[in-house]
């Protein structure tokens, strides 16, 4: 999901928690109002959740022009208030489960658009060139942080996968974090990824020493031209590949090693225009390899689901749920 589709449904959710604040549902109608994109993203939008139960078809903005100024997203302040409570919303029934779902999928990432430096929107990559001339090829859907020092040369991978071509400097190393691992290198060229609750390492040139889940008081991993390594929940897995397979989704292919299908599908989601929910924790756990073109993710997923006996189904033009039943 891009940006103003995100922005779209924390619109969304911040009416739904207080469907009666004039001011927001002004604000709202003035986002819509400043180009026709955002007048779509909103009404795709709307259309999901009345297609989940959750919203009356009522509940649609007054999307007259509008003159003044406004902010074009939720403020971040407002938008922790209200997840709070929205957080709390007891599902009563599969629709309502899928809201939550909904809801937990959208906010956190309005708030990586907010603290990230570079992003990525929905089956779009880019490559970015940092101070220090190092190169940043970012997956699709994704974002960085950078936060360079005097010694130290520090980004943070906020979501989705990226690859690195680092300067070498021996004097600054080079540190990546995500989800609490850290990833030191000098100078060489390297992948790292988080799907499905799990981080992943993969080196396609040099060395790279990896903390997982530690940050700098955690047990290093030692990784060379060809090694990666995955962990996530205390679990750590090593393993080898060629070089030239890694990060292969710059070629349009996402290479899974017995990897989970929770992140399989998060990984294929980010070339998909929507949401994509896997049900099922047992579904979620199972391992899955294989190779899937992000030129066609509905298809990927219809394969994902087939190597377990899984269904895939479209529940409108931006829900797609695999689920085991």
């Amino acid at each position: 999901m891009d940006a103003r589709a995100r922005a779209a449904m924390t619109w969304l959710i911040a009416l739904k928690d207080d469907p009666d604040d004039t001011q927001l549902q002004r604000r709202i109608g003035v986002w819509c109002a400043e180009a026709p994109a955002n007048a779509r993203a909103y009404a795709q939008a709307l259309d999901l959740w009345n297609l989940l139960g959750e919203l009356p078809a009522t509940a649609s903005p007054d999307m007259e022009s509008r003159d003044e100024p406004v902010e074009d997203t939720v403020p971040a302040a407002e938008v922790a208030a209200r997840r709070g409570r929205i957080g709390r919303v007891v599902a009563g029934g599969f629709a309502l489960a899928l809201a939550a779902c909904v809801a937990i999928f959208v906010l956190p990432g309005f708030l990586v658009w907010l603290a990230a430096d570079h992003m990525t929107g929905t089956a779009e990559l880019r490559t970015v060139r940092l101070e220090d001339g190092t190169a940043v090829t970012l997956g699709a859907d994704s974002a960085l942080d950078v936060a360079f020092e005097p010694g130290r040369r520090r980004v943070r991978l906020l979501s989705g996968a990226a690859f690195f071509d680092v300067t070498r400097d021996e004097t600054r190393p080079f540190v990546v974090e995500a989800d609490g691992s850290e990833t030191t290198v000098l100078g060489t060229s390297f992948e790292v990824g988080m799907a499905g609750g799990e981080t992943g390492v993969a080196v396609a040139s040099g060395l790279v020493r990896v903390a997982p889940e530690g940050g700098a008081q955690g047990t290093p991993i030692e990784l060379s031209p060809g090694d990666w390594s995955r962990f996530g929940g205390g679990a750590v897995e090593r393993g080898r590949t060629s070089p030239e397979f890694v990060a292969s989704w710059r070629k349009g292919l996402l290479s899974a090693n017995e990897e989970s299908v929770a992140g399989i599908a998060e990984e294929i989601g980010r070339y998909y225009p929507g949401i994509v929910l896997v049900v099922g924790p047992d579904l979620a756990r199972q391992r899955v390899s294989g190779v899937y073109s992000t030129e066609d993710p509905v298809r990927a997923l219809r394969a994902v689901a087939d190597a377990h006996g899984a269904v895939l189904r479209q529940a409108g033009p931006w829900l797609l749920i695999l689920s085991s039943i």
